[in-house]
């Protein structure tokens, strides 16, 4: 009897040491996550050389919380940063790349700045990114890289900026796009023929680039769901497709400022 209460005693005493084990090592990794985040935001604060409101200097302090600063929002589990919006600060500076280390982000929001510099590679190892906001700044570098790696990305927004090179076939492989707007920035060559399959596409801007060749013979089967149809500006050439008129969600056509032929029946 006094065995096996002392035995009983001996696997609770385990099963705690256990449990306190456990609950130590999950607020540890939780800890190293914040502070792997804390670093990435740091490193963005040091990257920018303008910041007229003062929000980096006011706010972003290691004295709080990553979880209260402006522009921040975290998960309420495991308090890794979720988001991070500093759009519209008139903020001027550059990317660096360790805002990639920020592995939980699902939206990044820089819009509306005055950021200059390339893209950093590491970006575009987001895997976790839904959202994806450069909209007006002075970004260059090439657009071709960084689109094919962000499997759940949903919304892509480049307009404004100063990106080059082409859209590769490998853009198929963004299942989850649904907005690419990419406008009024130095982007080249012919479509690929992929893009035109991507069925979730509902808003499809490439305004004021050199964007080249035709469109589909079929696009209102290619592009189903496309609402705001926009290649003003560009090189494209060819008939314009009739299909476009069945295209039963469109709401908007711009195809002004092309070398076009024909013209779309109106009903």
């Amino acid at each position: 009897m006094e065995r096996n209460l002392s035995l009983s005693m001996i696997n609770v005493s385990l099963t705690h040491c256990l449990l306190l084990c456990l609950v130590v090592a999950v607020a540890a990794a939780a800890s190293n996550n914040i502070t792997t985040d804390q670093q990435a935001l740091l490193a963005q604060k040091d990257h920018i050389t303008y910041d007229p409101t003062n929000l980096f200097a006011r706010n972003w302090t290691s004295n709080n919380s990553v979880c209260t600063w402006i522009g921040i929002t975290c998960d309420v589990n495991s308090h890794r940063v979720t988001a991070l919006d500093i759009s519209q600060f008139n903020l001027q500076g550059t990317i660096p790349p360790q805002l990639g280390n920020l592995s939980s982000l699902t939206t990044l929001n820089l819009s509306h700045n005055k950021l200059s510099g390339n893209v950093p590679s590491s970006i575009y190892t987001m895997h976790s990114l839904k959202f994806l906001d450069f909209t007006d700044n002075q970004l260059s570098g090439s657009v071709s890289s960084f689109v094919f790696n962000m499997s759940s990305i949903s919304d892509i927004r480049l307009t404004n900026n100063r990106l080059s090179g082409e859209i590769q076939h490998e853009i198929a492989n963004l299942r989850n796009l649904e907005d690419l707007v990419v406008g009024m920035n130095n982007l080249v060559g012919v479509l690929p023929a992929p893009i035109f399959n991507m069925s979730t596409l509902k808003l499809f801007v490439l305004i004021n680039n050199s964007f080249s060749g035709s469109l589909p013979s079929r696009i209102d089967l290619s592009l189903p769901t496309v609402e705001f149809f926009d290649l003003a500006l560009n090189r494209f050439s060819g008939t314009i497709p009739t299909s476009i008129t069945n295209a039963s969600k469109l709401t908007v056509l711009k195809l002004e400022g092309n070398t076009f032929s024909g013209f779309i029946p109106i009903d």
